[in-house]
């Protein structure tokens, strides 16, 4: 449904216009399932929600980019999803590091209060001296996160794989 311009602009310029009403735009837009299976778009956004959980901050859209086009994913469903998880990747990166603390019982302990204000203070420096302790975070998040992807691919495989069947049927119907 198009909505009506006011009658000053032109009705060739109202025609160039594609304004559609607010209700065609729920749901996930048509770009981000464009030329994929229920299977590629579930692993799509599985692995870009994953991406975007790394507990490396600011490396996720890099990561996404490279994964999307060794894949031959759609690009633009990965990144939105790994944007959808960013505030979780700030939520997570702190379990994450007490894990591969965990994992690494050798390693130098975390101290949460010192390194946040080593993060907010100088981000750059803070990484770098403390990369051992970040290296055994990312080893945490491999460990955690394919299996995570995995369920997550499967759930979405079948929510897909429904609404595709569903949507077929009501074309049939029409």
């Amino acid at each position: 449904m198009k909505y009506p311009l006011p009658n000053r602009f032109p009705a060739w310029f109202q025609a160039q216009l594609p304004l559609r009403s607010p209700a065609s735009l729920v749901g996930a837009p048509a770009w981000l399932s464009e030329g994929l299976t229920p299977r590629q778009l579930g692993l799509t956004l599985a692995l870009g929600f994953a991406i975007g959980c790394i507990p490396l901050v600011g490396v996720t859209t890099a990561i996404c980019t490279v994964v999307a086009l060794g894949l031959r994913l759609n690009l633009a469903a990965m990144l939105a999803a790994s944007w959808v998880a960013m505030p979780l990747q700030l939520v997570l990166l702190f379990p994450y590091l007490r894990l591969g603390q965990w994992i690494f019982p050798g390693s130098r302990s975390v101290d949460t209060a010192s390194l946040a204000a080593q993060l907010q203070l100088a981000p750059v420096h803070a990484l770098v001296a403390l990369s051992d302790i970040f290296l055994h975070a990312l080893v945490a998040w491999l460990i955690t996160a394919g299996p995570g992807a995995g369920l997550l691919m499967v759930a979405l495989t079948v929510v897909f794989g429904r609404r595709g069947r569903v949507e077929s049927e009501e074309r049939v119907s029409r």
